[in-house]
């Protein structure tokens, strides 16, 4: 069964949920008297960001048919992805490596699971442990972020057995806006804009690809514009409206769309 909102393990840690508001270039500053509320909130519904819930989203459907014991989580972030595939394989071994050395020590506090091993790496460069070590490779809305990714898919690659699956998600270039105020915006964390289908596709050459998906269409890029100019104008009603904008995003996979924000390709290593 899916997974609808995820993140509930972040009630506990709104100090994160803090940190993150400010990367979407949302202020998000929580007075003490509000904090258990907002855990209850968090524990319900999980972290308020469609941009996340979609992504998990596209994550769950795509490795459902995986097979393996030993998976990595490039660039793993807040190590959502991770957690959720220990409890889906609770005998495999997870590698999540991030270049961030404060959410590496927020996940292993976080994380009780002996099998998932968070460690500090920069896929820009080798990392020899990790050499044909993986059965499955995921790395999601992480290359926009990486000066060289052509040196980081390379590298990834080298992780990945012959017959594993690698799963990237990544935003495209010149992505369709609905409101003025995000025709100049900027995520200040990317060192791109996003990559192209066409260029993404070339550096997977010696990949079969199994499965390749637009999102964020008319839909969904509309929805998530809503949701953070909500949070940036009226924090109280976005709160209120965000479950309800989460169960309309799955028009996004039923209504067509002639230009898609982001693309996720699920690949297979055949050399």
């Amino acid at each position: 069964m899916s997974i609808i909102f995820a993140g509930k393990e972040f009630a506990s840690y709104l100090n994160y949920l803090e940190k993150q508001g400010k990367e979407l270039g949302v202020s998000l500053k929580i007075p003490e008297v509000l904090k258990p509320l907002i855990k209850l909130y968090i524990g319900l519904f999980g972290i308020p960001d469609l941009g996340f819930q979609e992504r998990f989203y596209l994550f769950q459907k795509s490795i459902s048919e995986l097979k393996g014991k030993v998976f990595i989580d490039a660039g793993c972030g807040n190590g959502v992805y991770s957690r959720f595939m220990a409890s889906r394989f609770p005998r495999s071994e997870i590698y999540s490596l991030d270049i961030n050395k404060k959410i590496i020590e927020l996940n292993k506090k976080m994380t009780t699971n002996p099998n998932i091993h968070f460690f500090y790496a920069d896929v820009m460069k080798k990392v020899p442990k990790l050499k044909n070590k993986a059965d499955a490779l995921w790395c999601l809305d992480v290359l926009e972020h990486i000066p060289n990714y052509r040196a980081a898919i390379q590298n990834m690659n080298q992780m990945i057995k012959k017959g594993g699956y690698l799963f990237i998600h990544v935003p495209t270039p010149h992505q369709r806006r609905w409101f003025k105020s995000f025709e100049t915006w900027e995520h200040e964390d990317h060192a791109h804009d996003g990559i192209s289908e066409k260029e993404l596709l070339s550096l997977l050459e010696n990949y079969e690809i199994m499965r390749k998906k637009g999102t964020f269409g008319s839909v969904g890029s509309l929805l998530w514009e809503t949701n953070i100019l909500l949070f940036k104008r009226a924090p109280f009603i976005a709160a209120i409206l965000y479950p309800l904008l989460r169960i309309l995003f799955y028009l996004d996979e039923i209504i067509p769309s002639k230009k898609y924000n982001c693309i996720g390709i699920l690949a297979k290593k055949i050399t």
